[in-house]
């Protein structure tokens, strides 16, 4: 789907999670914080397309290339040093720069800590959410064919 446009809906989908910073046309720009959330988990043995797939961005929309390209992209320009540091590599140093002089501000993906750590939990909170809404679907498909199965009962 790379070289696809996203629908109007897809784009307005897309602009509303947490990972996703900006779209368009066919290009997503991704938050600071989910680089780096996607690189160190995928350093810890996590599946990029399930990390992906718990932001709301899965394969089936973005498409598996998209992410296994980011994933190379990212790894080649993020590294992590030690739990809860991680650094732009390979970057002008204007760049480097201008980042360090954001360190701390959550408005411009600091890299403080306690931005992290809200992050992460802002992240996990999403996974959350999902997770209850398949539930919750669950939940109505199950009462759906209990009905039917009532409905069919009383009929013979």
């Amino acid at each position: 789907m790379s070289d696809e446009r996203f629908s109007p809906e897809q784009a307005q989908y897309l602009a509303s999670l947490p990972a996703v910073i900006s779209i368009t046309g066919s290009r997503i720009r991704y938050a600071e914080w989910f680089k780096r959330e996607c690189v160190s988990s995928a350093e810890n043995g996590e599946s990029p397309t399930v990390l992906f797939r718990e932001a709301g961005l899965g394969p089936e929309l973005i498409g598996e290339k998209r992410i296994e390209r980011c994933m190379h992209r990212w790894r080649k320009t993020i590294r992590i040093e030690d739990p809860g540091t991680v650094d732009r590599v390979n970057l002008p140093d204007s760049e480097v720069t201008s980042s360090r002089t954001n360190e701390g501000n959550p408005e411009t993906g600091g890299n403080d800590m306690r931005d992290l750590i809200i992050r992460r939990q802002a992240l996990y909170i999403r996974r959350l959410e999902l997770y209850i809404r398949r539930l919750e679907l669950k939940v109505d498909d199950l009462k759906m064919q209990l009905s039917q199965q009532s409905l069919s009962n009383d009929v013979q």
